[in-house]
């Protein structure tokens, strides 16, 4: 049997956060993998088994769309943009590539590539999978109501939906979208490339890691505050968060800097901007809870599904503290992998911090060696991806 080829589409290939498409793909079996972007992050997961295909209409879109309204290119470049539009170049361009390699399936990741590119399944009779990640399920739509037509469209003409997880799939389904057409499909991480760390804890001291895009449904203030409450019931504590100011994202670190500074927690807190996703795990051995609150914000962004660096840091032996959230109960095993709460509930978070801080050794090590292994057993991205290509096979054989 000939190997399937899957052209996945992209917006942008590939942020260092979005680690877990590429390491979907890359252990898809028996699979060729064709990647198209709009545009493509230089040097980033490039991969010599994939097919790249240069989209030169899209990173011209990209390029002159990223310009100043005060440059001098810039009005020259939108009519040009539009231009291209109004003859569909792109799409024209990527119908002839699709044809040219014989694609068997179109993979869009994020809603609004696959309402982007959905005139490509129409005009080549190649089914669309979409997959849904997080702020494409109600932010998206909320802050841009035209996406509720467009949702409705792309329920009708695309093959099927990918969601992460239960809570995933009852929010296309509420929004109209076909129970039928709609899989789960957890995203998975390479258990056997990461180490776990045999770590120890006294009763009576804690130290906790926050790694996440700052980001209103991270959670850093909630994460922050029950920090503090707690912190009067257990002195010996120190809570690390890294993480970057996304990009439009509000005041969100510049809040949790204040905080520390108006209740002299510099002592107590530290802020660091970045960490290699390539020592990431190694980076996360000298830290003995992972403490992750994720919630709603206000625009309705959400997880989606779950945090993948839940799982990261589950991987090398290390429990959670974080939230009920979305599909989050799935990856953290209340009581057994780490403790959740309801989210924004910063009184049950501080006591869920200091039910850790107060933890013999021994209690602590059974959620360690738990959390390894229900990652071990649930979320091995070998097996996701084996899951991934029994969705792709069996779409392609209703279609016959």
């Amino acid at each position: 049997m000939s190997k399937l080829k899957i052209l996945h589409l992209f917006n942008n290939y590939l942020p260092p956060t979005m680690n877990w498409a590429y390491n979907l793909m890359e252990h898809l079996p028996d699979t060729l993998c064709f990647v198209t972007s709009r545009s493509f992050l230089k040097k980033n997961f490039y991969n010599s088994h994939f097919q790249y295909i240069s989209n030169p209409f899209g990173e011209y879109h990209q390029h002159f769309n990223n310009l100043d309204n005060k440059h001098r290119h810039w009005y020259f470049g939108k009519i040009l943009t539009k231009a291209s539009e109004f003859l569909q170049l792109e799409n024209k361009y990527l119908i002839h590539q699709i044809k040219e390699n014989k694609i068997d399936l179109l993979h869009a990741h994020f809603a609004y590539t696959g309402c982007y590119f959905s005139k490509l399944a129409s005009k080549t009779g190649v089914p669309l999978i979409v997959s849904f990640y997080g702020y494409d399920y109600e932010r998206l739509p909320h802050t841009q109501p035209i996406y509720y037509k467009k949702y409705k469209q792309l329920f009708k003409e695309a093959a099927q939906f990918i969601c992460e997880g239960p809570h995933g799939a009852k929010i296309l389904t509420k929004m109209g979208c076909p129970s039928s057409k709609i899989s789960v499909v957890p995203l998975g991480i390479n258990t056997k490339d990461i180490q776990s760390y045999k770590r120890s804890k006294s009763p009576d001291q804690l130290s906790l890691i926050q790694i996440a895009t700052f980001t209103e449904k991270k959670g850093h203030i909630y994460a922050l505050k029950a920090f503090h409450k707690a912190l009067k019931s257990g002195e010996h504590m120190h809570l690390t968060m890294i993480g970057k100011e996304k990009h439009h994202g509000g005041n969100i670190k510049n809040n949790v800097i204040n905080y520390i500074k108006n209740n002299n927690l510099g002592d107590k807190v530290t802020i660091l901007d970045s960490v290699d996703y390539n020592y990431l795990h190694q980076y996360l051995e000298d830290f003995q809870v992972f403490l992750h609150p994720s919630c709603y914000a206000e625009d309705k962004d959400c997880e989606g599904g779950a945090p993948i660096v839940l799982l990261d840091a589950q991987a090398t032996g290390m429990p959670v503290i974080s939230t009920t959230h979305c599909d989050i109960p799935s990856e953290v095993i209340h009581g057994q992998t780490g403790l959740l709460s309801k989210e924004k509930n910063i009184d049950h978070i501080a006591n869920n911090i200091l039910q850790f801080y107060k933890m013999d050794s021994t209690t602590y090590l059974k959620y360690c060696k738990s959390a390894r292994a229900h990652v071990e057993s649930e979320y091995d991205v070998v097996e996701s991806a084996k899951k991934m290509k029994k969705n792709y096979l069996h779409l392609l054989n209703s279609k016959k």
